[in-house]
């Protein structure tokens, strides 16, 4: 039988995701505090059949009839540390084409790829499980226009047993 993490540091970790715009930098953040793995986060792409999104994430983002919507498989890594897996389903039309090529060349992060944009995040869901923290969010510009829906599962590297309950 699996047994919970200690849902302290991962209360202390899910506040800051939702004061955050970024869960991303908020990771950053929170891993550099704690000393959790080295470097940048960095998206690690799952190769993966695309995903259909589900009817919540097509009630948030509504998009046009020929907009296209697409599918990111991710995990987020600091140094050699998993720290997050991700489904993020987003709009590329609604981003400039300089987004869409980090998006699709390299290992940027979405919510750094799309930091120009002074993105927001409204989340939906979370809960605490045996496997982490979940949080589900829709990512909002600056200006209020729904981007992408993402489904994150931050993982128990996140919050060790030793790591004290620090804001």
């Amino acid at each position: 039988m699996t047994s919970l993490p200690d849902p302290a540091p991962f209360a202390a970790l899910s506040a800051r995701l939702l004061a955050a715009r970024s869960a991303t930098r908020a990771l950053e953040a929170w891993c550099w505090e704690h000393g959790i793995g080295d470097g940048a986060v960095r998206a690690r792409m799952v190769p993966a059949p695309p995903l259909p999104p589900d009817a919540e994430a097509l009630e948030l983002l509504r998009p046009a009839p020929a907009e296209v919507l697409r599918h990111r498989r991710v995990v987020l890594v600091r140094g050699a540390v998993a720290l997050s897996e991700a489904e993020n389903w987003y709009l590329p039309q609604r981003l400039p084409p300089s987004m869409r090529h980090v998006l699709d060349t390299t290992d940027t992060p979405f919510g750094v790829a799309v930091e120009a944009l002074r993105p927001r995040r409204r989340t939906t869901h979370v809960a605490f499980t045996a496997d982490g923290l979940l949080h589900r969010a829709v990512v909002l510009t600056g200006a209020g226009r729904p981007i992408a829906v993402v489904h994150e599962r931050y993982l128990p590297a996140l919050a060790p047993a030793a790591l004290p309950a620090s804001p």
